[in-house]
């Protein structure tokens, strides 16, 4: 079972797969650790919220999970899968992408 976690269509090839109406948001912890040249540098730390990946739909049922690449990247959960590689028309704006990639 593939469930969209992004809020829009995804579209592979000649398949689209619709959102779910649930999106995955990340908590984001923040700390001032110095500066550069007068320019304050933070350490942010991104997670899921406690209990958040349970309440997916579909997760007690082993579904797979397209999110956004952020919320691959910052949770590196095997279950989860963003668009990749992106497609783009002339204009630069997304269109479809290639296949799903997963961050390890």
């Amino acid at each position: 079972m593939l469930i969209n976690l992004t809020p829009h269509p995804v579209t592979i090839g000649n398949q689209t797969i619709p959102p779910s109406g649930v999106t995955l948001r990340l908590e984001e912890r923040v700390e001032q650790v110095g500066s550069l040249d007068g320019i304050p540098t933070y350490q942010v730390v991104r997670s899921a919220p406690q209990g958040a990946l349970e309440a997916l739909p579909g997760w007690n049922e082993g579904a797979i999970y397209i999110v956004p690449s952020m919320v691959a990247e910052a949770l590196r959960h095997p279950r989860f899968f963003f668009p990749y590689p992106l497609i783009r028309d002339e204009q630069g704006r997304v269109i479809g992408a290639g296949g799903l990639g997963r961050v390890e």
